[in-house]
């Protein structure tokens, strides 16, 4: 890959983190905000033109899903082909990726592989106490647990009832999280691979 290939990748690697950013500040906000409706008891919500009721929200995170798992597919393809063009180019599009505007990636630590760590000893890929990517994620996996798990409770019903639907509602929020942290998993360590 000569110089000016390599310049276009990495531009275009940074545009998919970009967008990657965009689908991630709009699903955290979108999660903040159906908490906030569902603690004023405001049962509706606007996504561009529609107009949805905070118990579908979980539809919503299923497409925001969906397009996490689009965006990762096509960024990994970009981290590819630039790991393809040798170590010099892989370590520019590092640099440029964690120093760049996409805030998702911005002072990202590159994932370490430990190989006795991890489920069982049998290795594991861990995140630096201070990566922001990391923290990051975090912070928007429990709010997307939170906001799931709140669409799914209705406001007047027995205490036996509630507590049976708050556990089915964690359980939906947790599973939706945990899909997302595979998904960003892959992002994250097809990202370090660069370093």
């Amino acid at each position: 890959m000569t110089i000016d290939n390599s310049a276009i990748e990495i531009s275009g690697l940074i545009q998919v983190s970009k967008w990657m950013s965009v689908l991630f500040a709009s699903g955290a906000a979108l999660a903040a905000s159906v908490c906030v409706l569902w603690l004023r008891k405001q049962p509706r919500f606007t996504v561009g033109q529609l107009k949805l009721s905070v118990s579908e929200f979980p539809y919503v995170a299923a497409c925001f899903t969906a397009a996490h798992l689009f965006l990762t597919w096509v960024f990994i393809q970009r981290i590819d082909s630039l790991r393809g063009a040798g170590p010099q180019v892989s370590s520019d599009a590092w640099k440029t990726l964690t120093g760049s505007a996409a805030f998702v990636f911005f002072n990202m630590q590159a994932r370490v592989w430990e190989p006795s760590s991890g489920p069982f000893g049998m290795g594991g890929y861990f995140a630096a106490p201070n990566d922001t990517a990391f923290w990051a994620s975090f912070a928007f996996a429990l709010l997307g647990i939170a906001a799931v798990a709140l669409s799914g409770l209705p406001r007047r019903m027995s205490a036996k009832s509630r507590n049976m639907r708050l556990l089915s509602a964690l359980a939906l929020g947790s599973t939706v999280a945990s899909v997302n942290w595979i998904i960003g998993s892959r992002w994250a360590i097809a990202a370090s691979s660069l370093r």
